[in-house]
């Protein structure tokens, strides 16, 4: 993997002060996303690098209401992207499209803020049924 991606590295006390430096630096972490959920600290992370995510990691970015297809077709576990949009409310949908949907994406109705106390990021959960 390329030197200017860390891999691994969960945020944690002993590490604060390492993740800082990288933070500073601008540099892209690869968390372990794919087998646990991110810690809010984490996800602030990675939205407050988006740019770097995007060029070295080649993740992508889509406009309101845009996904990639492949969500509906065959979603991958850990799959991360990033959706533009004001707020995760009315502007975060899944909207119809010109494809047969073989997973179709319903958004739950509630956000979820991280940390809980003084959040950093807000998401929200949608699940898949086949």
């Amino acid at each position: 993997m390329n030197d200017q991606i860390k891999e691994n590295i969960k945020l944690d006390d002993e590490n604060r002060d390492e993740l800082q430096r990288l933070f500073e630096a601008r540099s892209v972490v690869k968390f372990d996303w794919e087998n646990r959920w991110l810690k809010g600290e984490e996800y602030f992370y990675i939205l407050a690098n988006m740019e770097q995510y995007i060029s070295l990691l080649g993740m992508e970015k889509f406009g309101v209401k845009r996904h990639p297809e492949n969500i509906y077709v065959e979603p991958i576990n850990g799959l991360m992207y990033f959706v533009k949009a004001n707020s995760i409310g009315s502007e975060f949908g899944f909207p119809r499209l010109g494809i047969k949907k073989r997973f179709k994406w319903k958004k739950m109705n509630f956000t979820t803020d991280l940390p809980k106390r003084d959040p950093l990021v807000s998401y929200i959960v949608a699940s898949a049924v086949k």
